[in-house]
């Protein structure tokens, strides 16, 4: 829409649009700023840090600056001591818009206000007491930060640029390499989003800060922006950068006078003023950034990591700058900080809708040392905020679950929305009822205001003062009856009545969640699934979001924007050659001979094939379970029975007769306890070398948890599908991803044969082999793949970790058997890995004619750079006792120790279009060894799968041990390979893997988490699977 721009004045079409809206009294019509029909507009402070107000008529958006505004209404309210607006005046606008008025107005919902200040002059206003209604979806500040007045001149969010398989067409700068004729694969240019670093500093001075009492980080920001603001910390012609925990000069070192500071005031989060004992700014070391791929080459971490977090803070300068601009108040245009390497678009919002939180985009950046060049990561990024609303609609939203809601709320910053009383011996300054003093942090919930309890009194001599809501009532504040009551003092114990008496209690109707609040706690099924809506974007979106908006909100788009300070990069994406390597040659047996398939585009079809090895079971079971929905569309189990049953005997799985209808149960899942009770009760009538397919009413995750959980105590054998999938009309309409149109019994029928292989799998058959002369190299080597579980972020404290491995029997490498132990939470090496290696070497011993494997190569997941000595040194040397332990006749063997890291953010994007996929991924396959590799180091990136959404993430390899000497090339098709063990997917083909260990083997170890809790498994004995 156009938008008419300039400078109201009294008389023209902008003010005559406000004015002609109030003409009338007010009809008890909604506030045209908040919706809220609690108040009039003119008494509502919705928006209130709004420089413009916005009013829409005959398709056209005007624009009123904020000043005038407020200089309009001041010159009515001075015409009216009563406090009224005469009927020409009184408001009644019901528009969407989003009006500025001084912050300080009268706060909603605050009650009696007797004296308030209009645009500088003071006013009467009406004192009568505001019965609170309940708030919509968007309530203060909630339209600013996701309404998109910006977004809307913002063409990124529009969704414009390319579509489907269309590349990134922006500039990039290449990095030309020398080309290598002998190498495997095609070679396909590439898009990484790293940036060329091309001059750093030669020489930075590195000071701790050290601040006493210790502070966190917000604080740590305030109290240096203090420090600079009164003048006292003066860098006036210094080059530097911080992250308000080190300091960075260049070439310089810090006068002396500067070094520390004593009783320092500044004023806390909460607008109490608070002093600081000393801050103490220490020399610590000299960096010169130029070596930091020498200290990469040689595996300095410490060296390392000290260079790359100062060049960190020298880049993010702009973001810290901008903070210190606007403080610690969110600003549309602004953005916000959660960690010193990664910030949030304030703007950037998808709501989730009914969820009470909202999606964020960010961006994530760090230094890397590449091969020949210091680079610089960029990357998108996704989190959870939670939504800027009154907590008690926030409670509303999750059902009044006060655990579900706490878990997100705490830490929360929130906004007192009522004024208080000021006190004669009050340490904040000004009063409580400015902006600045109205922070709070949530803690928990109480109990209802009226049967919360109060104290009052000093610490450790208090007494009852009486019920919240009594206390509210009295300051003319409306409270609803029921309202809960939240905690904004110190958390306490709820069985320590003592230090109870020292919370401070506010109805959660008189709290408001400040906007770009982070959530701090891992987020349940339901939201994770809506975040991952948001987040999966396409690769060529992805790439020009960094380019157009990440690069630029960084600060980094002009060359020579820290030229002060030495640094200097290319605003551009790099562009390099890499590989795709050929996928392997399968072979399934069809008609009593074996074939090859080819798997194209990392998926094939296993119509009219049998697996290579055929699993026995004495009879199928489906369970279909109804949620109790009555929506749900028809799914006919009987026929599915039948059809699933024949589709496993077509694939050579052993399986008498025909299915048995008898065997068709039904059970409600309604009440979890029950479910939970009949569907063990059902597993234990049936064979115990039957097999059961479980049909699920919808993707609940707490559901399939129940089933998985008792069929594995069971001991049998389930696979779960959704019911959905399976109803006729669905199925009709479903085809194979990336394939041409196929007749619907294709379709069927290659969904029930990836039901097939699944139970085929479980039942430890092989599906398929490798071609002969990959097996044929491969003799005598063993494959493992070993991961440790961490308990949740927020979990009980004592919860342990799961160490887990799995390794290969045979040469044929499809069958791994799995050894699981507990250990100490957190800790990352695994602690009895001799142990489990032991187990698992025996294992193959027993299938292999009491021989000892000649090779071990292991795949080591989930960890980080920084541990890879520690690991290096614990692990490998524990594969090797584990091995001599068995080793009686001295066979020589050889071990290669292989990390692989998926949790990084290099992505690579396809140049040309003939190198995607469909929806704009490179092609599966892709192999990069240079450019964005770390110096002096065995690493590479490999991308087996085709990303059904969003962008590949490929899988990061370091090779930290090689006592088998494989050549590069050898290693990558090893991986190649590995990647085809098998993975089962939720769609009509079969797809690779990235993970170190196949699949089923992964599902099984994240359902030990779950046993655990039922304390079947134990420290001191394995658990085979």
């Amino acid at each position: 829409m156009a938008r008419k721009k300039g400078i109201a004045k009294p008389n023209d079409d902008n003010s005559r649009l406000l004015r002609e809206g109030m003409r009338k009294t007010w009809d008890k019509s909604p506030c045209f700023r908040c919706n809220n029909a609690s108040h009039p507009s003119n008494q509502c402070s919705a928006n209130a840090d709004a420089t413009t107000f916005f009013a829409e008529k005959d398709g056209a958006v005007d624009t009123v600056h904020k000043k005038e505004a407020d200089e309009w209404f001041k010159t009515y309210v001075l015409k009216n001591k009563d406090g009224k607006f005469p009927p020409e005046v009184a408001p009644s606008i019901n528009t969407p818009a989003a009006a500025g008025l001084s912050s300080t107005l009268p706060i909603r919902g605050s009650g009696n206000v007797s004296q308030q200040t209009f645009g500088g002059a003071s006013a009467n206003v009406s004192s009568q007491s505001q019965t609170r209604v309940q708030q919509p979806d968007e309530p203060l500040l909630y339209e600013e930060f996701t309404k998109g007045r910006w977004e809307r001149e913002d063409p990124i969010t529009r969704g414009e640029g390319p579509k489907g398989n269309e590349p990134y067409a922006g500039g990039t700068h290449i990095i030309e390499q020398p080309k290598n004729p002998n190498r495997i694969g095609e070679i396909v240019r590439v898009i990484a989003n790293h940036l060329l670093i091309e001059k750093v500093p030669e020489l930075l001075n590195e000071y701790s800060i050290d601040y006493n009492p210790t502070k966190g980080r917000v604080e740590k920001r305030r109290i240096f922006n203090a420090l600079l603001d009164s003048k006292l910390l003066d860098l006036d012609g210094l080059a530097w950068a911080t992250d308000h925990e080190r300091l960075w000069i260049k070439d310089k070192t810090l006068p002396k006078e500067l070094k520390e500071f004593l009783d320092f005031p500044y004023t806390k989060p909460s607008g109490k003023e608070g002093t600081m004992i000393s801050v103490n700014f220490n020399f610590d070391r000299e960096i010169k950034p130029r070596d930091l791929q020498d200290s990469a080459k040689n595996a300095e971490f410490q060296t390392q990591t000290t260079t790359i977090r100062a060049l960190n803070a020298i880049v993010s300068r702009k973001l810290v700058e901008e903070m210190f601009t606007n403080k610690d108040q969110p600003t549309l245009k602004g953005i916000t900080m959660t960690k010193a390497n990664k910030c949030f678009i304030n703007n950037g919002i998808s709501p989730l809708k009914g969820r009470g939180l909202v999606a964020v985009r960010g961006y994530f950046f760090s230094v890397r040392p590449g091969e020949k060049n210091t680079l610089l990561n960029i990357n998108t990024a996704t989190s959870a905020f939670l939504s800027p609303i009154l907590v008690s609609h926030f409670l509303q939203l999750t059902g009044n679950n006060k655990a579900a809601a706490e878990k997100l709320l705490k830490g929360a910053k929130l906004r007192v929305t009522y004024n208080r009383m000021d006190k004669a011996d009050d340490s904040i300054k000004g009063s409580r009822n400015d902006e600045v003093n109205r922070g709070k942090i949530f803690r928990q919930f109480g109990k209802a205001a009226q049967d919360q309890d109060y104290y009052i009194g000093e610490k450790g001599s208090k007494t009852l003062g009486g019920k919240v809501l009594d206390y509210f009532k009295d300051l003319g504040v409306s409270v609803t009856s029921g309202c809960a009551c939240v905690n904004v003092g110190p958390f306490f114990d709820p069985d320590d009545n003592d230090a109870a008496k020292n919370a401070v209690w506010v109805p959660a109707e008189c709290l408001e969640i400040l906007p770009m609040n982070p959530v701090k706690t891992t987020l349940d099924t339901d939201h994770t699934s809506a975040m991952m809506n948001v987040a999966n974007r396409e690769p060529a979106k992805n790439a020009r979001l960094i380019v157009k908006e990440g690069i630029r909100r960084l600060g980094i788009d002009q060359k020579d924007e820290l030229e002060d300070i030495g640094f200097s990069i290319r605003p551009e994406p790099i562009e390099f050659d890499a590989r795709i390597l050929p996928p392997p040659q399968l072979y399934y047996n069809v008609n009593g001979r074996i074939r090859s398939v080819d798997p194209k585009f990392a998926a094939w079809n296993l119509k009219g094939v049998r697996f290579q090895g055929a699993g026995v079971a004495t009879a199928l079971h489906v369970v279909h379970v109804n949620g109790g929905q009555e929506n749900l569309k028809p799914c006919e189990p009987e026929s599915l029975g039948h059809w699933l049953q024949e589709s496993m005997k077509g694939h050579g799985m052993k399986i008498p007769g025909t299915f048995d209808k008898k065997k068709v149960h039904h059970l409600y899942a309604e009440g979890s306890t029950k479910f939970a009770n009949s569907f063990q009760d059902l597993l234990r009538s049936f064979d115990e070398k039957a097999v059961t397919l479980v049909i699920l009413p919808s993707p609940d995750q707490q559901l399939y948890s129940t089933i998985k959980r008792i069929g594995d105590t069971s001991g049998v054998i389930t696979v779960c599908c959704q019911n959905d999938k399976y109803d006729t009309q669905t199925l009709r309409d479903r085809k194979p991803l990336g394939r041409p149109p196929q007749d619907p019994k294709d379709a069927l029928e290659q969904q029930l044969s990836n039901l097939s292989l699944k139970f085929n799998l479980k039942l430890g058959k092989d599906t398929h082999h490798f071609d002969s002369h990959f097996i044929r190299d491969m003799d005598g080597t063993i494959i493992m793949g070993a991961d440790v579980g961490h308990p949740p972020v927020g979990g009980p404290a004592a919860s342990p970790s799961i160490a887990a491995l799995v390794a290969s029997i045979d040469g044929n490498m499809m069958n791994y058997p799995a050894s699981i132990r507990l250990q100490a939470g957190r800790q990352e090496t695994i602690e009895d890995l001799r142990g489990m290696v032991s187990e698992r070497l025996r294992a193959w011993r027993e299938n292999n004619n009491n021989s000892l494997p000649d090779q071990i190569v292991f795949f080591r997941d989930g960890v980080a750079e920084n541990q890879f000595a520690d690991i290096k040194e614990r692990e490998v040397k524990a594969i090797k006792m584990a091995y001599d332990d068995l080793n009686v006749s001295n066979q020589a063997y050889a071990v290669t120790f292989i990390v692989v890291g998926k949790r990084h953010h290099t992505r690579f994007y396809p140049k040309h279009s003939t190198d995607a996929t469909k929806n704009g991924n490179l092609r599966p396959g892709l192999v990069v060894d240079s450019v964005v590799t770390t110096p002096g180091q065995q690493d590479f990136f490999c991308q087996a799968h085709a990303a059904i959404k969003g962008t590949a993430r490929s899988a990061h390899y370091h090779i930290l041990v090689d006592e088998i000497n494989w050549t590069f090339d050898v290693h990558q098709e090893v991986v190649r390979y590995r990647d085809f063990l098998f993975n089962l997917h939720e769609s009509n083909t079969v797809r690779p893997t990235n993970s170190p260990m196949p699949f089923p083997a992964q599902l099984k170890v994240s359902r030990i988490a779950l046993l655990r809790t039922l304390r079947i498994v134990s420290a001191s004995a394995a658990v085979v699977i």
